[in-house]
């Protein structure tokens, strides 16, 4: 097996001492499968903070898409994943950043009924109705902050 059959195995896996070692041997964690997804994806779409944290503290690049255009931030927001999202946000991840066809994070998060991974992308910081390079013509301001009882 590769140095990056194994990686992609030990992020899917969520074995964190496996994938520091990877990394020491020098594994390339922007290294894209056939999907284009990369070491950060895996991890973050399993739930694997333990991993994404070693894998952000290595330089993986937070914001980086996949073939349809899912970001890090999509996937967990997609499945839930409120440690993830939180996390990611902390290290600045594109909450804003829509997939190819358009849908954000938080469509993502509001389409699957994840009130929690909703609130925590509103309170990151502005966000659009519609893509931001629109704005000027049909837009409205970033929405407000909210909270859920």
């Amino acid at each position: 097996m590769s140095i990056i059959d194994e990686l992609r195995l030990a992020t899917r896996n969520g074995n964190d001492e496996q994938v520091q070692q990877l990394i020491a041997k020098g594994a390339d964690i922007h290294e894209r499968d056939a999907l284009g997804w990369t070491a950060l994806h895996r991890a973050t779409a399993n739930g694997h903070i333990a991993v994404m944290t070693t894998l952000i503290e290595a330089g993986a690049d937070i914001n980086s898409e996949e073939d349809i255009g899912r970001t890090p931030i999509y996937c967990a927001s997609q499945n839930g994943l409120l440690p993830a999202v939180n996390l990611l946000i902390e290290n600045r991840a594109d909450v804003n950043r829509p997939r190819k066809n358009g849908r954000s994070p938080l469509y993502a998060a509001a389409a699957n009924g994840y009130i929690f991974v909703a609130e925590a992308l509103l309170n990151a910081g502005p966000l659009w109705t519609c893509h931001p390079a629109l704005a000027a013509h049909r837009c409205t301001p970033p929405v407000k902050r909210v909270t859920w009882p």
